[in-house]
């Protein structure tokens, strides 16, 4: 029984070393804070680290661990990408905004390490830059959030963020990025009751992220198509946390335009 014990105790031991060692070694001791570390100026430092490619309107920058093969298509749907926002948005000209700075990482790991951002995409309107790991280089989600800050601001409502910012950078991957219809997509996915954007907005965080994203991706979609994107830029520089904006602009609050998008899935 002695020996049972020992032996027990010495597995317990093993067990809670390796878990210590993997504790300490998930701890990485960054040399700047994330936002210098984002900077182009800061990550052109390791100029050994990057191979630079340049389009009409971008510039790349692709870690070296990037096959070359990576890039070409990346290059083509990204300027693809933004003539398309820029027709769903209504800008006639983009050709004077400079040049947006792409940054390509080869797995998300590698990303991490160079930013500090654990996620496989990110955008900084700050530093007119969007960040990728390579296998989510060619979608317009990111580019969607540099040009809706550039053109509209920084939305100013906490309770409606993910509703405005993520529904409409899913919005412009509909059928491109997504091979799908958002209408069709969010009734499947509104046949559970949590996914509805009542409680999405309650909750207000990622749990479940893509589902909720395409839902409220699909009502974006259904107040530019039905209200037109003039009338949602209004809605994005004006939304606060309250209706009033809804209102406003709408003639209907929240929950009445709710009730309006869920009836016309059903149509």
């Amino acid at each position: 029984m002695k020996t049972k014990i020992n032996i027990a105790l010495l597995f317990m031991a093993l067990t809670l070393i390796i878990a210590f060692l993997s504790g300490c070694n998930s701890q990485i001791n960054f040399p700047a804070s994330l936002m210098e570390m984002n900077k182009p100026e800061y990550l052109l430092q390791d100029s050994l680290f990057w191979n630079r490619y340049e389009s009409k309107h971008f510039i790349y920058y692709a870690s070296k661990q990037v096959d070359d093969d990576y890039i070409k298509p990346i290059i083509e749907n990204q300027e693809i990408n933004i003539s398309h926002i820029a027709g769903i948005m209504g800008i006639g000209n983009i050709d004077t905004l400079p040049k947006i700075n792409v940054w390509i990482f080869n797995s998300d790991k590698e990303k991490y390490l160079k930013t500090q951002v654990n996620s496989n995409a990110h955008a900084l309107t700050a530093y007119w830059s969007v960040y990728y790991n390579k296998n989510n280089a060619a979608g317009a989600h990111e580019i969607g959030h540099l040009m809706s800050q550039h053109f509209w601001g920084y939305l100013q409502s906490k309770k409606y963020d993910f509703l405005m910012q993520e529904g409409f950078a899913f919005y412009i991957d509909e059928t491109r990025f997504f091979k799908f219809n958002f209408y069709k997509k969010a009734k499947g996915i509104l046949r559970d009751e949590k996914y509805s954007l009542s409680k999405i907005i309650k909750e207000n965080n990622n749990t479940d992220y893509e589902d909720k994203a395409i839902v409220c991706g699909a009502f974006v979609k259904y107040l530019i198509a039905g209200y037109g994107v003039e009338n949602f830029a209004r809605l994005w520089k004006a939304i606060d946390d309250s209706d009033k904006a809804f209102i406003t602009i709408y003639n209907q609050d929240f929950s009445d335009l709710e009730n309006d998008f869920n009836a016309s899935l059903e149509k």
